[in-house]
């Protein structure tokens, strides 16, 4: 927990596309405010599946 609250990011997966792991990193943000909403993601994992 201590390397997220200090602004840590864990590493990509292995074979994980940088475009999921864009998503992921966005929905890491500290503020709530700057976290993609579901609608949001949702739309950017279908672009992610194609």
């Amino acid at each position: 927990m201590q390397l997220v609250t200090n602004g840590g990011r864990l590493a990509p997966p292995t074979n994980c596309p940088p475009q999921l792991y864009a998503i992921m990193t966005q929905c890491w943000q500290p503020n709530p405010e700057e976290r993609p909403g579901f609608g949001l993601i949702l739309e950017r994992l279908g672009y992610c599946m194609q």
